[in-house]
Protein backbone atom coordinates (compact mmCIF):
# COMPACT_ATOMS: atom_id res chain seq x y z
CA UNK A 1 0.00 0.00 0.00
CA UNK A 2 3.07 2.51 0.49
CA UNK A 3 3.70 2.17 -2.58
CA UNK A 4 0.49 3.03 -4.12
CA UNK A 5 0.09 5.35 -2.06
CA UNK A 6 3.90 7.27 -3.06
CA UNK A 7 2.43 6.78 -6.34
CA UNK A 8 -0.34 8.72 -6.34
CA UNK A 9 1.44 11.52 -4.57
CA UNK A 10 3.94 11.77 -7.53
CA UNK A 11 1.16 11.16 -10.45
CA UNK A 12 -0.43 13.99 -9.10
CA UNK A 13 -3.94 14.00 -11.50
CA UNK A 14 -5.49 17.36 -10.38
CA UNK A 15 -2.28 19.23 -11.89
CA UNK A 16 -2.57 20.80 -15.11
CA UNK A 17 1.00 19.31 -16.02
CA UNK A 18 -0.39 15.98 -15.36
CA UNK A 19 -2.24 16.81 -18.24
CA UNK A 20 -0.44 19.13 -20.37
CA UNK A 21 3.39 17.91 -20.41
CA UNK A 22 5.21 16.10 -23.10
CA UNK A 23 4.84 12.60 -23.82
CA UNK A 24 7.23 10.70 -26.67
CA UNK A 25 5.51 10.57 -29.85
CA UNK A 26 6.20 6.88 -30.22
CA UNK A 27 3.32 5.40 -27.68
CA UNK A 28 0.71 7.63 -29.17
CA UNK A 29 1.87 6.89 -32.91
CA UNK A 30 1.67 3.08 -32.03
CA UNK A 31 -1.72 3.14 -30.89
CA UNK A 32 -3.20 5.47 -33.91
CA UNK A 33 -1.56 2.84 -35.81
CA UNK A 34 -3.31 -0.04 -34.37
CA UNK A 35 -6.27 1.51 -33.12
CA UNK A 36 -6.76 2.20 -37.09
CA UNK A 37 -5.96 -1.47 -37.98
CA UNK A 38 -9.37 -2.47 -35.53
CA UNK A 39 -11.23 0.47 -37.42
CA UNK A 40 -10.19 -1.48 -40.35
CA UNK A 41 -11.67 -4.68 -39.36
CA UNK A 42 -14.61 -3.69 -37.76
CA UNK A 43 -16.09 -1.54 -40.77
CA UNK A 44 -14.97 -3.94 -43.47
CA UNK A 45 -17.00 -6.82 -41.14
CA UNK A 46 -20.05 -4.08 -41.85
CA UNK A 47 -19.08 -3.13 -45.47
CA UNK A 48 -20.40 -5.88 -46.95
CA UNK A 49 -23.85 -4.57 -46.27
CA UNK A 50 -23.54 -1.52 -47.77
CA UNK A 51 -26.47 -1.40 -49.46
CA UNK A 52 -28.69 -2.08 -46.05
CA UNK A 53 -26.23 0.25 -44.42
CA UNK A 54 -25.81 3.95 -46.40
CA UNK A 55 -28.36 3.80 -49.06
CA UNK A 56 -32.29 4.37 -49.40
CA UNK A 57 -32.57 0.79 -49.57
CA UNK A 58 -32.18 -0.45 -45.99
CA UNK A 59 -33.87 0.79 -43.27
CA UNK A 60 -32.88 4.49 -42.06
CA UNK A 61 -34.59 7.25 -39.38
CA UNK A 62 -36.85 9.54 -40.65
CA UNK A 63 -38.06 12.99 -39.01
CA UNK A 64 -41.41 11.03 -38.33
CA UNK A 65 -39.57 7.89 -36.69
CA UNK A 66 -36.29 8.87 -34.77
CA UNK A 67 -38.30 8.85 -31.51
CA UNK A 68 -35.45 9.79 -28.74
CA UNK A 69 -32.85 10.77 -31.35
CA UNK A 70 -32.71 14.34 -31.17
CA UNK A 71 -30.92 15.21 -34.29
CA UNK A 72 -32.04 15.22 -38.00
CA UNK A 73 -30.48 12.08 -39.39
CA UNK A 74 -28.40 12.49 -42.31
CA UNK A 75 -30.36 11.35 -45.73
CA UNK A 76 -28.71 8.02 -46.95
CA UNK A 77 -26.57 8.30 -49.81
CA UNK A 78 -26.40 6.67 -53.65
CA UNK A 79 -24.20 3.89 -54.54
CA UNK A 80 -21.76 5.76 -56.53
CA UNK A 81 -21.87 7.88 -53.26
CA UNK A 82 -20.84 4.96 -50.98
CA UNK A 83 -18.34 4.08 -53.37
CA UNK A 84 -16.79 6.97 -52.89
CA UNK A 85 -16.77 6.99 -49.17
CA UNK A 86 -15.63 3.41 -49.13
CA UNK A 87 -12.41 3.81 -50.96
CA UNK A 88 -11.66 7.24 -49.03
CA UNK A 89 -12.46 5.80 -46.02
CA UNK A 90 -9.91 2.49 -46.23
CA UNK A 91 -7.62 4.49 -48.14
CA UNK A 92 -7.04 6.53 -44.86
CA UNK A 93 -7.16 4.10 -42.22
CA UNK A 94 -4.61 1.84 -44.36
CA UNK A 95 -2.08 5.36 -44.54
CA UNK A 96 -2.66 5.35 -40.73
CA UNK A 97 -1.37 2.38 -40.35
CA UNK A 98 1.22 2.77 -42.57
CA UNK A 99 2.19 5.80 -40.71
CA UNK A 100 1.34 8.35 -43.97
CA UNK A 101 0.80 11.59 -43.31
CA UNK A 102 -1.87 10.54 -40.67
CA UNK A 103 -2.05 14.61 -39.86
CA UNK A 104 -3.29 14.65 -43.17
CA UNK A 105 -5.19 11.42 -43.73
CA UNK A 106 -7.22 12.17 -40.49
CA UNK A 107 -9.44 14.79 -41.52
CA UNK A 108 -10.96 13.41 -44.81
CA UNK A 109 -11.14 10.18 -42.43
CA UNK A 110 -13.48 12.15 -39.73
CA UNK A 111 -15.64 12.73 -42.52
CA UNK A 112 -16.18 9.29 -43.66
CA UNK A 113 -16.79 8.07 -39.84
CA UNK A 114 -19.31 10.84 -39.20
CA UNK A 115 -21.13 10.42 -42.58
CA UNK A 116 -21.84 6.95 -41.84
CA UNK A 117 -22.81 7.36 -38.29
CA UNK A 118 -25.33 10.15 -39.04
CA UNK A 119 -27.10 7.81 -41.64
CA UNK A 120 -27.28 4.34 -39.46
CA UNK A 121 -27.91 6.08 -36.24
CA UNK A 122 -29.32 3.00 -34.79
CA UNK A 123 -26.11 0.91 -35.61
CA UNK A 124 -23.49 3.41 -34.56
CA UNK A 125 -22.92 1.58 -31.33
CA UNK A 126 -19.99 2.61 -28.89
CA UNK A 127 -17.43 1.83 -31.40
CA UNK A 128 -18.61 3.92 -33.69
CA UNK A 129 -18.13 7.16 -31.34
CA UNK A 130 -14.94 6.02 -30.04
CA UNK A 131 -13.60 5.92 -33.40
CA UNK A 132 -14.72 9.24 -34.19
CA UNK A 133 -14.02 11.02 -31.01
CA UNK A 134 -10.58 9.28 -30.24
CA UNK A 135 -9.49 9.99 -34.01
CA UNK A 136 -10.76 14.22 -33.63
CA UNK A 137 -8.64 14.14 -30.49
CA UNK A 138 -5.53 12.74 -32.26
CA UNK A 139 -6.23 14.92 -35.03
CA UNK A 140 -5.62 18.10 -32.70
CA UNK A 141 -2.75 16.84 -30.58
CA UNK A 142 0.32 19.11 -31.19
CA UNK A 143 3.77 18.62 -31.26
CA UNK A 144 5.76 20.12 -28.79
CA UNK A 145 9.48 19.28 -30.37
CA UNK A 146 11.30 16.73 -32.03
CA UNK A 147 10.04 12.88 -30.47
CA UNK A 148 7.20 14.67 -28.43
CA UNK A 149 3.78 15.47 -28.64
CA UNK A 150 1.11 17.41 -26.07
CA UNK A 151 0.46 14.71 -23.52
CA UNK A 152 -3.67 15.58 -23.13
CA UNK A 153 -4.41 13.29 -26.16
CA UNK A 154 -3.08 10.26 -24.34
CA UNK A 155 -4.72 11.36 -21.01
CA UNK A 156 -7.82 11.78 -22.45
CA UNK A 157 -7.91 8.47 -24.08
CA UNK A 158 -6.26 7.02 -20.93
CA UNK A 159 -8.98 8.67 -18.73
CA UNK A 160 -11.75 7.03 -21.26
CA UNK A 161 -10.76 3.48 -20.77
CA UNK A 162 -10.49 3.80 -16.62
CA UNK A 163 -13.96 5.26 -16.82
CA UNK A 164 -15.30 2.89 -19.46
CA UNK A 165 -14.82 0.29 -16.84
CA UNK A 166 -15.35 2.01 -13.93
CA UNK A 167 -18.77 2.93 -14.74
CA UNK A 168 -19.25 -0.76 -16.08
CA UNK A 169 -18.70 -2.44 -12.52
CA UNK A 170 -20.90 0.55 -11.17
CA UNK A 171 -23.96 -0.28 -12.55
CA UNK A 172 -23.67 -4.10 -12.70
CA UNK A 173 -23.42 -3.84 -9.05
CA UNK A 174 -26.11 -1.19 -8.18
CA UNK A 175 -28.24 -0.83 -11.47
CA UNK A 176 -28.50 -4.68 -12.50
CA UNK A 177 -29.08 -8.03 -11.53
CA UNK A 178 -25.62 -9.25 -10.95
CA UNK A 179 -25.44 -8.47 -7.46
CA UNK A 180 -28.47 -10.84 -6.97
CA UNK A 181 -28.61 -14.07 -9.11
CA UNK A 182 -25.58 -16.37 -9.22
CA UNK A 183 -26.53 -17.13 -12.87
CA UNK A 184 -26.87 -13.65 -14.92
CA UNK A 185 -23.82 -14.43 -16.82
CA UNK A 186 -25.05 -18.16 -17.61
CA UNK A 187 -28.58 -16.67 -18.76
CA UNK A 188 -26.84 -13.92 -20.88
CA UNK A 189 -24.81 -16.18 -22.24
CA UNK A 190 -28.11 -17.94 -23.83
CA UNK A 191 -29.35 -14.54 -25.61
CA UNK A 192 -29.15 -13.38 -28.97
CA UNK A 193 -25.54 -12.72 -28.78
CA UNK A 194 -24.76 -16.63 -28.39
CA UNK A 195 -22.09 -17.99 -30.54
CA UNK A 196 -21.04 -22.02 -31.00
CA UNK A 197 -18.20 -21.31 -28.79
CA UNK A 198 -20.66 -20.62 -25.74
CA UNK A 199 -23.34 -22.81 -26.89
CA UNK A 200 -20.85 -25.24 -26.44
CA UNK A 201 -19.90 -24.07 -23.17
CA UNK A 202 -23.93 -24.03 -22.11
CA UNK A 203 -24.13 -27.84 -22.46
CA UNK A 204 -20.78 -28.60 -20.96
CA UNK A 205 -19.66 -26.71 -18.25
CA UNK A 206 -20.88 -27.23 -14.79
CA UNK A 207 -23.19 -24.44 -14.32
CA UNK A 208 -21.31 -23.13 -10.91
CA UNK A 209 -18.73 -22.40 -13.44
CA UNK A 210 -20.54 -19.53 -14.76
CA UNK A 211 -20.68 -18.44 -11.02
CA UNK A 212 -17.29 -18.37 -10.87
CA UNK A 213 -16.66 -16.49 -14.51
CA UNK A 214 -19.42 -13.97 -13.46
CA UNK A 215 -17.98 -12.76 -10.41
CA UNK A 216 -14.68 -13.06 -11.56
CA UNK A 217 -15.72 -10.61 -14.69
CA UNK A 218 -17.13 -8.28 -12.37
CA UNK A 219 -14.00 -7.97 -10.18
CA UNK A 220 -11.77 -7.09 -12.71
CA UNK A 221 -14.24 -4.73 -14.34
CA UNK A 222 -13.87 -3.06 -10.11
CA UNK A 223 -10.77 -2.98 -9.83
CA UNK A 224 -9.52 -2.26 -13.77
CA UNK A 225 -9.00 1.25 -13.07
CA UNK A 226 -6.41 0.93 -10.03
CA UNK A 227 -4.42 -1.86 -11.65
CA UNK A 228 -4.39 0.51 -14.27
CA UNK A 229 -3.61 3.76 -12.60
CA UNK A 230 -0.65 2.33 -10.40
CA UNK A 231 1.67 0.99 -13.26
CA UNK A 232 3.47 -1.96 -10.50
CA UNK A 233 -0.14 -3.12 -11.44
CA UNK A 234 -0.25 -2.90 -15.23
CA UNK A 235 0.82 -6.43 -16.08
CA UNK A 236 -2.20 -7.51 -13.76
CA UNK A 237 -4.51 -5.37 -15.73
CA UNK A 238 -3.06 -6.43 -19.02
CA UNK A 239 -3.73 -9.98 -18.40
CA UNK A 240 -6.86 -9.89 -16.92
CA UNK A 241 -8.43 -7.64 -19.42
CA UNK A 242 -7.06 -10.30 -22.33
CA UNK A 243 -8.57 -12.57 -20.65
CA UNK A 244 -11.68 -10.80 -19.76
CA UNK A 245 -12.21 -9.42 -23.88
CA UNK A 246 -11.21 -12.77 -24.87
CA UNK A 247 -14.20 -14.41 -23.16
CA UNK A 248 -16.21 -11.64 -24.34
CA UNK A 249 -15.26 -12.21 -27.91
CA UNK A 250 -15.57 -15.95 -27.97
CA UNK A 251 -19.14 -16.03 -26.68
CA UNK A 252 -20.93 -12.98 -27.48
CA UNK A 253 -21.70 -12.90 -31.19
CA UNK A 254 -19.63 -9.99 -33.23
CA UNK A 255 -18.69 -8.12 -29.20
CA UNK A 256 -15.41 -9.15 -31.14
CA UNK A 257 -15.22 -6.09 -32.85
CA UNK A 258 -15.78 -4.50 -29.44
CA UNK A 259 -12.95 -5.85 -27.48
CA UNK A 260 -10.42 -5.78 -29.99
CA UNK A 261 -10.89 -1.86 -29.54
CA UNK A 262 -10.56 -1.46 -26.38
CA UNK A 263 -7.82 -3.52 -26.27
CA UNK A 264 -6.07 -1.53 -28.35
CA UNK A 265 -6.17 1.17 -25.66
CA UNK A 266 -3.80 -1.12 -23.41
CA UNK A 267 -0.78 0.28 -25.72
CA UNK A 268 -1.13 4.04 -24.16
CA UNK A 269 -0.28 2.10 -20.57
CA UNK A 270 2.84 0.58 -21.65
CA UNK A 271 5.95 1.41 -20.38
CA UNK A 272 8.67 2.68 -23.32
CA UNK A 273 10.65 -0.40 -23.40
CA UNK A 274 7.74 -1.98 -24.17
CA UNK A 275 6.84 0.40 -26.93
CA UNK A 276 10.29 0.49 -28.44
CA UNK A 277 10.68 -3.69 -28.17
CA UNK A 278 7.01 -3.99 -30.22
CA UNK A 279 8.00 -0.90 -32.60
CA UNK A 280 11.65 -2.96 -33.24
CA UNK A 281 9.75 -6.32 -33.96
CA UNK A 282 7.05 -4.08 -36.66
CA UNK A 283 10.33 -2.40 -37.67
CA UNK A 284 8.65 1.08 -37.49
CA UNK A 285 10.85 4.13 -36.80
CA UNK A 286 11.61 4.90 -33.47
CA UNK A 287 11.91 8.47 -31.75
Amino acid sequence: MAGISGYFRQNRFWQWEFWTGETPVDRLDLFRRFFAFSAIVYFAFWFVHWREWLTPEGFHLTPDNRLWYHFRPIAPISPPAVLVAGITLFTCLTAIVAGIKPHWFVWPLLICLGLVHGIDVISAFTLNKYYFVFFLVMALSLARSKGAVSRWPERVIQATLIIQYATAGWCKVFHGDWMEYPDTLWTHAQGSYRTEFAAWCLRTLPKGIWTILMYGSLLYEIVAPLLFLVPKLRKWAFLGGVAFHGGIALMMHQLFFFSFQLVTLYILFLPSSWIEKIRSMLRLPVG
